[in-house]
């Protein structure tokens, strides 16, 4: 259970990481890019 939370807070950690050192551009955010990048986390 422990390490199962620990796995899930790196992946939004990273998630996080990349929404501020990797901004979107100013278009309307594409959904599939984002499961693509949340999966290589």
């Amino acid at each position: 259970m422990y390490k199962s939370y620990v796995l899930f807070n790196h992946r939004f950690l990273g998630l996080n990481f990349l929404i501020h050192f990797f901004p979107l551009t100013n278009t309307a955010p594409d959904f599939k890019s984002w499961k693509g990048k949340i999966q290589l986390l």
